[in-house]
């Protein structure tokens, strides 16, 4: 088996999870608290004694019955991405955010671009594998500040458009992906702070979508801090009806759902 890196920073949940996986994996090692998201990648990579490793998020707990079985495996050679599924905590979705992946360890330890709006894509230059194993959920909805931020970064990717695969067309899915960010999830902890972080950070992703150096701000923390501090608990209901009116203006029509409603929406589109 290949190194596999639990990485975390700041999650409330981490040492939680941290303490499963090991029960799951004990060979499991860790890389805390380096401040960056590719520099965290990239440190992983230095510590890696394998030619490829794993990487699992802070906020994501290993699916049981999870095999790290891999299709299409080319070799200690294979420098694609290999992406496997991982299911959404808050809003049901089933896709690469919050999963599991193996990265080529040569690729990622001389890997010089650090500042980068989303690390996988950048480092993906020779492609990617989507494994079709679920191997995880990510139950990111802890903290009001976590989930906000959650929400933000992976919206602003999605409107900017800049999760599109090195190589590829965008893919069709975003706009939904999208469209189920800003609308789901009023149901479970935190879900309406989820919702939040996706409206605000779809209209980042919109308006800066052509400036590399605006987007890039999302991986910064220290940034985040203070773009969370912008929005109070008491506001959170105003603030969820004015950032659906500026994203209408857009084109995303982001609905408002009570938590029944979004509970049965989710219940129909996923079986959950």
């Amino acid at each position: 088996m290949f190194d596999l890196f639990f990485m975390s920073y700041a999650e409330p949940e981490a040492e939680k999870n941290w303490l499963i996986l090991k029960s799951q994996v004990p060979t499991a090692k860790r890389v805390h608290g380096v401040e960056g998201i590719a520099r965290a990648w990239v440190e992983a990579a230095k510590r890696s004694t394998t030619s490829h490793f794993f990487t699992m998020d802070g906020d994501s707990r290993l699916n049981p019955n999870f095999s790290f079985q891999l299709e299409d495996f080319q070799g200690e050679k294979d420098k694609r991405v290999h992406v496997y599924r991982c299911k959404n905590a808050v809003n049901g979705l089933v896709y690469g955010y919050g999963s599991i992946h193996l990265f080529n360890t040569e690729l990622v330890r001389n890997f010089r671009s650090l500042d980068v709006v989303d690390f996988t894509l950048s480092v993906a230059t020779q492609g990617f594998k989507i494994q079709p194993e679920i191997a995880s959920t990510t139950n990111f909805n802890t903290s009001e500040y976590i989930s906000f931020k959650s929400g933000f970064r992976e919206a602003s990717k999605l409107a900017s458009e800049t999760n599109t695969y090195v190589g590829t067309q965008v893919d069709e899915r975003t706009q939904k992906r999208l469209l189920i960010w800003t609308s789901l999830g009023s149901d479970v902890p935190y879900g309406d702070w989820v919702i939040l972080g996706a409206r605000v950070g779809a209209i980042f992703g919109k308006t800066n979508k052509d400036s590399k150096e605006k987007l890039a701000l999302i991986s910064n923390h220290k940034w985040f801090e203070e773009e969370f501090s912008k929005f109070a608990p008491g506001n959170l209901q105003s603030d969820l009806q004015k950032s659906k009116r500026e994203l209408h203006e857009f084109n995303i029509l982001c609905q408002d759902y009570t938590p029944q409603q979004s509970k049965m929406i989710k219940q129909i589109l996923y079986k959950v």
